[in-house]
């Protein structure tokens, strides 16, 4: 019976460290983890579409320039500041503009591309997380299936590094409804869940033996009758 309980409490402490090993790998591929960009729908109403330029999981960014592709046959782009002259989108509020320095925001009708840059100015601090880039708003021509391309993009840090970053494009138009193929956590699987309880398992399988061995103990020896 000793020897039984020595495997369990030994398979416990197992699976206590499996946990603990499971979570700091999980810690370490989280940290090594780029940002995302991705397009993301927002809003539909008949044949507009409006969509945020999102970013995922960034950390100190300070400055942002992207192009993106569409096809003016299908869609066309809606001016965000008709009061300005050319075509423009809107700004997110990721980056807040009132803190910084709109550097290029155009529309090109006739490539079907969307330029745009921004970065923060001294004393604004970095910003760290996830939110909008920027949002536009498609005004659907043909109901025909059609993408949104992120041809490129470069996050800048606040010590002025490039960011690594994972990027996304969008399918619109026909009859499916728009919608990125990522979203935040969908292409990670949760090892820190599975860590988390297989450490809980192992934890209680702990206490069970320890609470065993304790009664175990007090248990007063009973001499046999003869």
């Amino acid at each position: 019976m000793k020897q039984i309980k020595n495997h369990s409490v030994k398979v416990s402490f197992s699976a206590v460290m499996l946990g603990v090993a499971l979570l700091i790998s999980a810690s370490l591929a989280l940290a090594q983890t780029g940002a995302k960009v991705y397009p993301q729908p927002v809003a539909a109403d008949n044949e507009m579409l409006t969509i945020d330029l999102m970013v995922e999981n960034v950390a100190d960014l300070y400055g942002v320039e992207f192009r993106l592709k569409y096809d003016p046959s299908v869609v066309a782009i809606q001016d965000a500041n008709p009061q300005q002259e050319g075509l423009q989108i809107e700004a997110g509020n990721f980056l807040p503009v009132e803190q910084g320095f709109v550097v290029a925001n155009a529309v090109n009708e006739a490539d079907g591309t969307i330029s745009f840059a921004m970065t923060l100015l001294n004393p604004a601090p970095p910003v760290s997380g996830t939110g909008p880039l920027a949002r536009l708003t498609l005004n659907m021509l043909q109901n025909t299936p059609s993408m949104l391309e992120v041809e490129d993009v470069k996050l800048v840090s606040v010590s002025l590094q490039t960011i690594p970053t994972e990027i996304t494009p969008l399918s619109i138009g026909a009859d499916e409804t728009a919608a990125v193929a990522i979203t935040s956590g969908s292409s990670d699987f949760p090892w820190w869940i599975v860590a988390a309880g297989i450490m809980v398992l192992g934890l209680t399988g702990l206490g069970i033996f320890m609470a065993m061995g304790g009664l175990n103990k007090a248990q007063p020896q009973t001499k046999p009758v003869r």
